[in-house]
């Protein structure tokens, strides 16, 4: 299996999941060359971060290394508070947000028109990039939809047209969708 992992590595030297499972394997082994793995496998994938760290918590207890075992406990509990600051800078949009041109693809953002088409409600849609502090790699997406407005409407009708696109989106990232219209408007 290990010569598996390693010939994936050959051609795809960044690939996370080998890089993580190569370097489980080498600690397995007592061998210390699977941190590098497990950080290059972090490198790639932010959510893997407190997992990874654990493992090399381990790797280093059990060779009674408990200063360098601590190391990675606290980095673990960094990350998860900068997770939790990430979390709270995603939970929606503001006019007080930095916005800039969205940076999809064109083929994404065609699959997005054809996710939106079938409902009926949406008149318009918008995207842009929420500019964020913590981990600016990811990607965060403020959908604004203009929606038609019904003779007679629900209290709880903007929030279900907001739902709508955001259960089946075509690209991998985190998606906020807001209502730019208000009851009072006009259609």
């Amino acid at each position: 299996m290990q010569q598996n992992i390693q010939d994936v590595l050959k051609t795809q030297p960044d690939c996370a999941e080998a890089n993580y499972t190569l370097g489980q394997l080498l600690l397995n082994k007592d061998d210390a060359a699977g941190i590098a793995c497990l950080f290059k496998a972090m490198t790639q994938r932010i959510d893997w971060v407190i997992d990874r760290c654990e493992l090399i918590y381990i790797f280093f207890g059990k060779r009674g290394q408990t200063d360098e075992a601590e190391k990675y406990r606290d980095r673990a509990s960094q990350h998860s508070q900068i997770l939790v600051k990430a979390q709270q800078e995603r939970a929606g949009a503001s006019d007080r947000d930095q916005l800039k041109p969205h940076t999809l693809k064109a083929s994404e953002v065609d699959k997005l028109k054809q996710q939106l088409a079938p409902y009926s409600q949406v008149k318009e849609a918008y995207l842009v990039e929420k500019v964020v502090t913590y981990f600016p790699e990811k990607c965060f997406f403020v959908l604004g939809i203009v929606r038609k407005l019904g003779l007679i409407e629900t209290e709880d009708a903007d929030q279900n047209v907001a739902e709508l696109p955001a259960k089946n989106l075509p690209f991998s990232t985190e998606v906020y969708a807001l209502i730019l219209n208000h009851r009072s408007s006009g259609n």
